[in-house]
């Protein structure tokens, strides 16, 4: 797939807009991939570096799109499913876990290649339909020459956003349990995977004699190990 086309306008990439976000606008093309069409048109650099890379999990720029104008945006693969804002409470929450590893696996793929992922919020996180987990918008990840903690901090962006259904998106939780407490603040800092803090709570419900295999009910397990 090229990685620049240049065009005579973007009127054909606009079929069917998905909405709009803090930066652009996207639109799904006659082709079925994404058209997004930057309102800022200062990120070319960064994008520039981001189509050289590849990701089953995190849905990369594949193509710049210029007009005699310049810089517009990019195409990138379409995913269907739900944003994990909207997440269906009846999902179950083993199959969810499953689904975080292939992320975790990523990560550290990602980390290899020097990149620091941002902006992982619930809402630019699908989970698709046949199970799986998938991070949209990463136009904002940024290509580092350096970092030492990159890995950490590139974990504990993942963790907070695709978490979100099971645990919200602040880092204010004040668990009843020290032993949960304690697993928090790693979570936090980075120093245990989010599928293993997962985990880790359905075992504590387990404990408590809970049933916790949905969404639902592992939400309402929540509100009983919570101060």
């Amino acid at each position: 797939m090229e990685k620049k086309i240049i065009l005579p306008n973007t009127d054909n990439l606009k079929i069917t807009s998905l909405g709009c976000g803090c930066n652009g606008e996207c639109f799904v093309t006659s082709d079925g991939r994404v058209y997004k069409e930057l309102f800022f048109k200062d990120e070319e650099e960064r994008l520039r570096k981001l189509v050289d890379f590849n990701s089953d999990v995190f849905i990369f720029p594949e193509t710049l799109i210029y007009t005699e104008s310049g810089f517009m945006g990019y195409l990138m693969r379409f995913v269907d499913g739900q944003e994990l804002i909207k997440l269906n409470q009846d999902e179950l929450v083993r199959e969810f876990i499953y689904a975080l590893l292939s992320v975790e696996k990523e990560v550290i793929e990602l980390t290899k290649k020097k990149i620091k992922i941002n902006d992982s919020s619930d809402y630019n996180i699908i989970y698709t339909k046949d199970k799986r987990i998938e991070v949209i918008d990463t136009d904002f990840y940024d290509v580092y020459k350096s970092d030492n903690n990159l890995y950490r901090k590139n974990l504990i962006s993942i963790s907070f956003g695709t978490l979100a259904p099971f645990i919200g998106y602040s880092k204010h939780n004040n668990f009843i349990d020290d032993r949960l407490r304690k697993l928090y603040k790693y979570l936090c800092d980075g120093l245990i995977k989010p599928s293993e803090f997962l985990y880790e709570l359905t075992i504590e419900f387990e404990k408590m004699c809970l049933e916790c295999s949905t969404v639902n009910e592992f939400n309402k397990c929540m509100e009983l190990v919570r101060k």
